[in-house]
């Protein structure tokens, strides 16, 4: 059985406890009622304990849960996987089309390792199959990229030319930029 449900923000009575931990606690029963043997847990890949963040926090609760079932599991941690239809990548395609100039503040500091949703698919259907019993796996692509960089990849392949702008962030010094 793969459980894949969660948010990414609260919306009324959709709180990240409610959907990732009691939602997980759910599947979990369903799925000893039905005499399911194996979980597949996609979480994310900052998921921890001890965080001020909701989300990261009640993913890592999940994923504990899935751990102390009783089942075979695999947990899935994932980083950022794009496809067609992804929330990112049409908000930064709608965006390049209606108003192509973006500011760059912090794109270079952060960085990620996108994963196409095919080879996320994969993945998830060989930890279905069990071939990774019992283990917790990163889910990151093969390259990684500044953000700026991924933004702009997606920019073109909407078939947009961007214009990008250094923007400072306010209250950085000249000598804290170095």
């Amino acid at each position: 059985m793969a459980h894949c449900a969660g948010i990414n923000r609260e919306i009324g009575d959709q709180t990240f406890r409610r959907v990732h931990v009691d939602g997980t606690r759910a599947v979990l029963e369903a799925a000893r009622r039905a005499g399911v043997r194996r979980v597949v847990l996609l979480s994310f890949l900052r998921a921890r304990p001890d965080t001020r963040s909701g989300y990261h926090q009640t993913k890592w609760e999940a994923e504990e849960l899935v751990r102390a079932a009783g089942l075979e599991y695999t947990v899935l941690k994932s980083g950022m996987i794009y496809g067609p239809g992804d929330h990112m990548v049409d908000h930064v395609a709608r965006a390049v089309r209606t108003f192509p100039v973006f500011a760059t503040v912090g794109f270079r500091e952060r960085r990620a390792r996108p994963l196409p949703i095919a080879d996320a698919i994969d993945v998830l259907v060989a930890a279905l199959e069990g071939r990774m019993p019992n283990q917790t796996v990163a889910l990151m692509g093969a390259e990684e990229l500044e953000l700026g960089a991924a933004v702009r990849r997606i920019a073109e392949v909407a078939g947009g030319h961007p214009l990008y702008v250094p923007a400072r962030r306010s209250g950085a010094s000249a000598s804290s930029r170095r």
